[in-house]
């Protein structure tokens, strides 16, 4: 599934639970043309970077066309979905559903079946259109894996969330179908990691830009992105845990983590570098969960990135000490 700024790895360790996730986001129809560029009078509370480019650039990708079919699709539903959030009508309605569910995703199919959402706007026509897009969706993906290469992986349509948990339901939404921008064309080669976005002003008419993963983790505008999800995922509760930042005590001399060798064997997206992340916790014998990845500036998180693997290191070993899980202060272990 395609998640906005999500990683790309796997890693056990004892004491510890990992898991992981990754990021996987011609010239198509001409309706992205009619969304002007942002505008120098557009008040959004957050930065915005204008695109260089047309987004439908970022569309290609020439080393999987099953994942450029996906793309294709939901670029289309953002597009022709995009009216009916000309305000914050249904932010309320999604963002509580993607919080009850495991990928903070919400079933598309199920959004446009409903009868009281759509009479819930005025956008009726939009809601009509998205709703055929969604109803005949090919979403399907043969793997890329060199280990699964038979395997046909088969998603469902959906709003992503991806700021679920801090979203404000009285702001407007920012719109996305999750496309990156393709940092190896020509005059995007500073924007790793930005994706297109799309945001109403007063007037509902829509603006087009760019959104860094930096200005992605920080508003607290609703972040809607049009994804390929997967089902069972998105139809699985969410469980809900209190973390806790690791108290200093006995035996700390033991508890931190490094790892060395690293290594992917894919690209999960058309950027030159595929960020290779680690995420996890550490559960206490009294069962309870608390947080052992410490960031640079000295925080706790769930994840922490290890390195980022160039495209023309995919398939190679790569080496790099890194101490990624920590539950010593930085004055006892010092700086990382």
């Amino acid at each position: 599934m395609k998640k906005i700024f999500s990683m790309a790895a796997i890693v056990a360790i004892s004491s510890l639970a990992i898991v992981s996730c990754k990021k996987e986001i011609k010239e198509t129809n001409q309706k992205q043309e009619t969304l002007p560029v942002v505008s120098s009078e557009m008040t959004t509370g957050f930065p915005i970077v204008n695109n260089p480019r047309p987004a439908t650039d970022y569309l290609i990708d020439l080393l999987d066309a099953d994942a450029e079919k996906i793309n294709r699709q939901l670029y289309e539903m953002a597009i022709v979905g995009s009216p009916i959030f000309k305000n914050n009508t249904f932010n309320q309605h999604i963002i509580n559903k993607a919080r009850e569910t495991n990928n903070s995703c919400v079933d598309l199919r199920s959004f446009v079946a409903s009868t009281a959402l759509r009479n819930a706007t005025p956008e009726k026509a939009a809601f009509d259109n998205l709703r055929n897009l969604v109803n005949n969706a090919d979403l399907t993906h043969k793997s890329k894996n060199p280990d699964q290469l038979e395997v046909v992986e088969d998603y469902i349509p959906a709003i992503f969330v991806a700021n679920a948990e801090r979203a404000n339901h009285t702001k407007q939404p920012i719109i996305s179908s999750g496309l990156y921008v393709n940092n190896e064309l020509s005059g995007v080669g500073d924007f790793q990691d930005y994706i297109v976005v799309w945001f109403a002003d007063n007037d509902g008419n829509f603006s087009q830009f760019l959104m860094s993963e930096e200005t992605a983790l920080t508003t607290d505008h609703p972040i809607f992105i049009f994804d390929n999800a997967e089902e069972e995922a998105t139809l699985r509760p969410k469980i809900s845990v209190n973390y806790s930042i690791p108290p200093v005590g006995k035996n700390q001399a033991t508890a931190w983590y490094s790892s060395h060798e690293y290594q992917i064997n894919h690209r999960y997206d058309n950027t030159s570098r595929s960020e290779f992340c680690i995420t996890g916790a550490h559960i206490t014998e009294n069962g309870s969960v608390q947080l052992i990845c410490r960031k640079s500036n000295g925080t706790f998180d769930t994840w922490k990135k290890i390195a980022e693997v160039h495209k023309n290191n995919v398939g190679q070993l790569r080496t790099q000490w890194e101490q990624f899980c920590s539950l010593k202060t930085e004055v006892e272990k010092g700086s990382m």
